[in-house]
């Protein structure tokens, strides 16, 4: 289930302009692209190895969080979204029924 789940808390770190550590699923890397750090799934050590990486490294830690930021600015939000809605709903309501 989490493959293909987005989740919440992400996204809002992300918002947040804070760096994360995910795991290599295929909705966190729809999430956050390039925004994040990735360890291989079910390997705790990695995903310890992953947060050390950062913790090392003040430069990174700000790279993938203003990366973050700027995803959900660009491609997380209401006005992207809503758009997108209003198209379809255009779309579905032409056709023939």
């Amino acid at each position: 289930m989490n493959d293909k789940s987005t989740v919440g808390e992400i996204l809002e770190y992300m918002a947040f302009g804070m760096p994360v550590v995910l795991l290599e699923l295929t909705e966190g890397r729809r999430s956050a692209a390039d925004a994040a750090l990735y360890a291989r799934p079910n390997d705790p050590v990695d995903f310890a190895e992953k947060v050390l990486t950062l913790l090392d490294s003040e430069s990174l830690r700000r790279e993938l969080g203003e990366r973050g930021r700027r995803r959900i600015v660009e491609h997380f939000n209401w006005i992207i979204d809503r758009n997108a809605l209003l198209q379809a709903y255009e779309v579905a309501l032409r056709s023939p029924k």
